[in-house]
């Protein structure tokens, strides 16, 4: 008995075996009725089973949701399921051949590709295989026949041809899809430039656009005229490529009107969008730092207007001792931390743009207490540069370097303070307060994870070294 419904809950709930039986009853029902036909209407169970084979092509089809892709959803509960359809209309062909290393579950999502690819190849040949043998009777029946099975002949013949047109259009889609994955960088490129234009606009309305962001708001003024005179201004449009993920420019930009969304391409071909960014604000600054590819892309939102400078632009902010050139470099500094720190290495650069706007810099002398043991909890601090040594009493129980954090402890339990932190050099640290850092973790549940499973570490840690004392 097959349950004819899309429940995929249902599905869910069973035990893999009875979830393949199921599934088998599912993609097998429409020959349920041919068996049943064959004991007495044997000419009626040949007319169904066109029918029965359409509908079965249909309940197995892997680029939709269907009863097989369902079933590996039971099967392979929690593996990013939802990626493997962009997979397949973007790296199947490539996956048979030459399998991606850089993807987890790599087997699982070539085994999908193969069985697609063989179901493509199926369903052409047998709805080219129905339609040529029934089109010399529905042509028949369209010229010969009563009105009543004229428009019936006409509406089968109609429906065989239109779904031969799908099938190949499907596979034209895959080949074309997998194929363009080699060109996209260079085809978005031009395309970028075809869809863009200069603008001119006024060196002093430009400087009051970069002042409004808080990466250039304490530069002096004199410093960002002089950028200013050096900005490239264009006015793309909507669906624009600005920033193109995996290439390597040392261009950074600055959004001047619209709004642009951060949108990073996993390696299966899915594409997870990151966040808007609404004017004014920057992106791209990494590039000030090192040349590395592109983590995401940037695209147009709507119509907009960016400021676009090079990296050369801004070699003179480095050397100069001023505040604001200084709390600008240590902004680009954050943002290279982040990229860097093992704990954020999952997200995307564009994605980490958040810290930049949640916290304060300080510099912190030699041997500065940050905080002391049994201190309420209420901020969390990015070490940044330099170094810090965890003390319970008098008695050192850990040590943190540049890239690590501290002072999680307290807001996870919503206590005090296990250690004091002390530094050991010059260090240079970014402090969180505890709204803000909780606004990130819930925001990214993979982070307060890491989070999480390293303060429960170090808890371990300090109780057993107390407890040994």
């Amino acid at each position: 008995i097959s349950f004819r419904m899309d429940d995929e809950p249902t599905i869910m709930a069973f035990s893999k075996a009875k979830s393949f039986v199921y599934t088998l009853a599912s993609v097998c029902a429409p020959f349920f009725l041919i068996a049943f036909l064959m004991s007495s209407h044997w000419a009626y169970a040949l007319d169904a089973l066109p029918v029965a084979l359409l509908l079965t092509l249909a309940d197995t089809d892997p680029y939709l949701s269907s009863e097989v892709t369902r079933l590996f959803k039971r099967f392979y509960s929690g593996q990013n399921l939802y990626e493997l359809i962009p997979y397949l209309r973007k790296k199947a062909i490539n996956a048979v051949f030459n399998r991606e290393t850089k993807i987890e579950n790599e087997v699982l999502f070539a085994l999908y590709s193969t069985l697609a690819i063989l179901w493509t190849y199926l369903a052409i040949t047998i709805c080219m295989g129905i339609l040529n043998r029934s089109l010399s009777h529905l042509t028949a029946a369209i010229l010969m026949s009563p009105p009543i099975e004229k428009i019936c002949a006409l509406m089968i013949l109609v429906g065989l041809t239109l779904l031969n047109y799908y099938f190949v259009f499907d596979l034209i889609a895959l080949v074309a899809g997998n194929a363009f994955q080699k060109l996209r960088n260079s085809y978005l490129q031009n395309r970028s430039h075809r869809r863009s234009h200069l603008l001119e606009i006024e060196s002093d309305k430009l400087v009051a656009h970069l002042k409004a962001i808080p990466l250039f708001e304490d530069i002096e003024t004199s410093t960002l005229e002089s950028l200013s005179r050096k900005a490239e201004i264009r006015r793309l449009k909507r669906g624009t490529h600005i920033i193109i993920q995996g290439t390597i420019t040392s261009k950074i930009y600055s959004l001047l009107e619209g709004e642009v969304e951060v949108i990073h391409r996993e390696a299966t071909g899915y594409l997870r969008k990151l966040t808007d960014l609404v004017a004014p604000t920057v992106f791209g600054e990494m590039a000030l730092l090192k040349d590395s590819p592109r983590t995401a892309d940037v695209v147009a939102k709507t119509d907009v207007t960016v400021a676009i400078f090079d990296r050369a632009d801004f070699k003179e902010l480095a050397p100069n001792p001023a505040r604001g050139q200084k709390s600008f470099m240590s902004g680009i500094m954050l943002q290279q931390y982040l990229a860097s720190s093992a704990l954020f290495s999952d997200l995307p650069t564009e994605a980490l743009r958040v810290f930049s706007n949640a916290g304060s810099f300080a510099e912190v002398p030699s041997g500065e207490i940050l905080f002391k043991e049994g201190d309420r909890g209420d901020s969390f601090f990015l070490l940044v540069r330099g170094s810090v040594d965890a003390l319970i009493g008098n008695r050192r129980v850990g040590q943190i370097g540049e890239g690590g954090f501290f002072g999680e402890i307290a807001l996870l339990t919503k206590g005090f303070r296990t250690a004091t932190i002390r530094t050991t050099e010059p260090s240079v640290v970014f402090k969180i307060e505890g709204p803000q850092f909780w606004k990130i973790i819930l925001e990214n549940m993979n982070l307060a994870l890491g989070i999480e499973t390293i303060a429960e570490q170090r808890l371990v840690e300090e109780k057993n070294l107390v407890s040994g004392a």
